[in-house]
Formats: structure tokens, C-alpha cells, sequence
């Protein structure tokens, strides 16, 4: 593993979401890897038609999903009773890490403007509602997710041990143990004969 990649994943458990975020797009960029350096790009500056990594085939990761009350325009919460529309009170947060931040530390609940959501449910479930409210502790739980995201990504860089030789049993002592003796290697014969006697019960 090279040491800009060590440091990068050493930073990422500590140092600021936005700024680790800012080097992952600069290190995806330098080993030409497009995946890392589009998806850190829409981590930093948000899901939304104005970020020009944004395309018509990318989709907010499940990971964003919060849990929250619809609400109309007097504040009222719209109730939903039956479980089979409970998916309804979960809506997955578009913004970048630095508005992320911001709505993290807001005191009471945090309303958000979800029109495209909000205009399929009044469409279906013939209701007037305007916003979705969900709590700043939500929001946390995704900064941490989209920071296990990053970390998951960079990890995923670090070389992968050698695998055993194709000649090493997987469970030796499972069959036969080896013991030393005169000869420099001796069996267990009392488990390979619980192994057999196992084995000839099947025949």
C-alpha cells in the first residue's frame, strides 16, 4: 500500500468529511480511477441536477435514507397507519456533506423541501403535504455512513494476501494430526479412525 493511501485512510477516521472527500477526488483522479473520483465528487457537492457529475442514470445510495414525518404547510404530520405504506416515511437526502454538516447541528427538526417525493404522494394518496421533517441525529447517521462509504473504497485499494497453496488441507486435525516421532512425522491413527468409522456409517 503506497503511503498517500495510508495517510488518506488514516484521515478518514479523524479529519473533516469535506476535506477527506476533496483528497479522495484528487486520488481518484491520480491512479485514474473514475468510480472513486464521480462518486466522492457527488458525496461532496450533492445528488442534484446542478452538480455536473450528476447524470440521469445515478441514484441517491440507499445509505442516505432517513426516517421522518410528512408535513402540509401548517405543520400538521401526515400519519400513515398501514404497514404496507410505512416506505413512505423514509425519504433519501440529496444535499452535500457540507449542508449535511450544517443540518447536523440544527436545534429541533429539520424540514425539508422534497417536492418530487412530496408531488407522488399527493398524486397517489390524494393528500396536501409540503415538506418532510426528520431529526438532525438522522442526518448524522448518514455523514458516518457516507464516511464508512469512503473508507470501504480506499480499502479496497490495499493488496489482498496471497491465497494458501492448492496442497494445504483446510482442517488437518480433522482428519489426521501431525505428531513428531522417529521418523519426523507420525498419525494420529484414533482420528483417522473416528474419521473412517464416521465416514463407513454413511455407506
Amino acid at each position: 500500500m503506497s503511503r498517500e493511501l495510508q495517510r488518506l485512510l488514516r484521515r478518514v477516521r479523524s479529519a473533516d468529511l469535506r476535506s477527506v472527500l476533496q483528497e479522495a477526488v484528487a486520488y481518484g483522479r491520480k491512479i485514474h480511477d473514475s468510480d472513486l473520483e464521480k462518486w466522492a465528487r457527488l458525496e461532496l457537492h450533492g445528488y442534484d441536477e446542478s452538480n455536473p457529475a450528476m447524470t440521469d442514470t445515478d441514484e441517491v445510495p440507499a445509505y442516505r435514507t432517513v426516517p421522518g414525518q410528512w408535513r402540509d404547510a401548517a405543520g400538521r404530520v401526515f400519519l400513515v397507519r398501514d404497514s404496507e405504506l410505512e416506505f413512505v416515511n423514509r425519504v433519501r437526502i440529496r444535499p452535500g456533506v457540507s449542508q449535511l454538516g450544517e443540518l447536523a447541528e440544527a436545534r429541533g427538526l429539520v424540514l425539508l423541501d422534497a417536492s418530487g417525493e412530496a408531488q407522488v404522494i399527493r398524486d397517489h394518496l390524494k393528500v396536501q403535504i409540503d415538506y418532510f421533517s426528520f431529526t438532525p441525529l438522522a442526518v448524522r447517521s448518514v455523514l458516518f455512513a457516507i464516511r464508512t462509504q469512503l473508507e470501504d473504497r480506499l480499502s479496497a485499494f490495499e493488496p489482498q494476501p496471497a491465497p494458501p497453496p492448492a496442497n494445504t488441507l483446510s482442517n488437518p486435525g480433522d482428519i489426521f494430526v501431525l505428531k513428531p516421532s522417529v521418523w519426523g512425522m507420525g498419525i494420529d491413527l484414533r482420528a483417522l479412525w473416528r474419521r473412517f468409522r464416521a465416514r463407513s456409517r454413511q455407506w
